[in-house]
């Protein structure tokens, strides 16, 4: 019997939370690149919203302080590129700064008046879309005042083990580290160099390695997996560069413009989907539908699950997983929850 279709069409206003998918399938895991930056402005709340309705694992953002000490979310040291202010963040203050609009971005009309968010606003943002984060550490107007805001900041949410922090400001990670023990901490380095490369990254106590996927080849990869560390490497926005990653068999890449995928082959029978089911009652059942058939039906409750992907669910293309809970478990009932995200399949 084939398995019915839902039209969600009339559904739009019941819309709940954006459903949180983890990918459960090959390396590597993607990571939205200053967040979904080909589709809202980077380093914005819109960017980190769409990453997490795309089904991202995780957001890499970029970390300035203003002249007085509070983090903002910005790539560069000046303001001009992306906000109508000029002049450098750091000799800014937060008065000024929390005045500035974001007025440069991918569909920049379609957010008015948006600011600069400061760092503590992101990460309850990512806390909320259930995203891992990734902090780069930029520019600084007085580092041991700010690198305490950024750990006060982290301690007051309990992420000290929910996120990670890179840099190419070895010092700034060196003082992170001796203030705190448990934070992930990534050097950005050439590993090739015999200065701030492999051995630093070993003797900082690392347990990943962070660069440009120009500076790896496959025996640099094979033996930083052999000393148990995870392979990270920027930027991957061509094909190209994809390829070379898959090929070199890294874990995590930094990437603007593709989305999460499934890789599948031609024999490929069942796939996994891992899904984060927070908000939803054990007390309904939970209708899970691919691309508005339904896929199944379970007893979820406020943790995760997870899925099989088969058949049509696996053809190549974009894909849309809505969850929705009824009232008295009918589908012709009032929608009582309903989260939704996308995945992307493409053949390997």
């Amino acid at each position: 019997m084939p398995k019915p279709k839902i039209n969600l069409v009339n559904n739009k206003n019941n819309y709940n939370n954006l459903l949180d998918i983890v990918i459960n399938s090959r390396k590597p895991i993607i990571v939205a690149h200053r967040g979904a930056s080909n589709i809202a402005p980077e380093n914005s709340i819109p960017a980190i919203d769409e990453a997490a309705k795309m089904g991202y694992w995780g957001v890499e953002l970029d970390v300035c302080s203003s002249s007085d000490g509070v983090l903002y979310l910005l790539h560069d040291g000046t303001l001009h590129r992306t906000t109508n202010g000029h002049g450098l963040i750091t000799r800014k203050s937060s008065h000024i700064i929390d005045r500035l609009i974001i007025n440069n971005g991918p569909n920049i009309s379609s957010y008015p008046n948006l600011r600069l968010p400061r760092l503590e606003n992101a990460l309850i943002e990512c806390k909320k879309d259930k995203l891992t984060p990734i902090f780069d550490i930029k520019f600084l107007s007085n580092r041991d005042r700010d690198l305490n805001t950024f750990l006060r900041i982290v301690r007051k949410h309990g992420y000290e083990r929910k996120l990670l922090v890179h840099s190419f400001n070895y010092k700034d990670l060196e003082y992170l580290r001796s203030k705190d023990k448990t934070i992930i901490l990534m050097p950005m380095v050439n590993p090739n160099r015999i200065i701030y490369g492999y051995r630093y990254i070993k003797s900082f106590g690392a347990t990943e390695v962070d660069c440009n996927i120009n500076y790896l080849n496959k025996r640099l990869v094979q033996q930083a997996h052999k000393d148990g560390l995870k392979v990270f490497c920027w930027t991957i926005d061509t094909p190209m560069d994809l390829n070379k990653a898959l090929h070199l068999g890294v874990d995590f890449i930094y990437s603007d413009t593709f989305y999460p995928v499934i890789y599948t082959k031609k024999d490929t029978q069942v796939e996994h989907m891992g899904l984060n089911t927070s908000g939803f009652s054990g007390k309904n059942l939970s209708y899970i539908f691919v691309d508005g058939i339904l896929n199944t039906k379970q007893q979820l409750s406020n943790s995760k699950s997870n899925m099989d992907l088969k058949g049509n669910d696996l053809k190549i293309g974009k894909h849309k997983v809505d969850i929705i809970q009824f009232n008295n478990n009918k589908t012709n009932g009032k929608v009582i929850t309903h989260k939704t995200a996308y995945y992307e399949v493409k053949s390997k």
